[in-house]
């Protein structure tokens, strides 16, 4: 698995619900998912720690949170990010050579 924050992170509310409620009052459904994001985004990286713990996954994630926005369009920034994920990868290389028994 490779993620894009720092194992520590956490979602948590957010203030902007209350626009979102503004906006999205017909959709009360839609306001409910928004609601309980962050509680099922928390349950599955419990969920991929446990079976981190179990030796069932490997995962990659950087040592701190990238600087890059959901969308990006600045190549530099782009070859900037995807080389400390390439570093990152390489330090944990043996790790997972040992977790794929090669």
């Amino acid at each position: 698995m490779r993620r894009t924050w720092p194992r520590d992170f956490r979602k948590t509310t957010s203030d902007s619900n209350a626009l979102l409620r503004l906006a999205y009052k017909k959709y009360p459904k839609l306001l409910e998912a928004l609601d309980n994001r962050p509680v099922a985004y928390n349950e599955q990286l419990d969920y991929v720690k446990k079976r981190e713990m179990e030796g069932d996954l490997f995962v990659i994630a950087p040592k701190s949170t990238l600087q890059i926005k959901r969308v990006e369009k600045d190549p530099e920034v782009i070859a900037t990010i995807y080389m400390e994920g390439r570093e990152r990868a390489l330090e944990l290389l043996d790790d997972l050579k040992a977790f794929l028994e090669l």
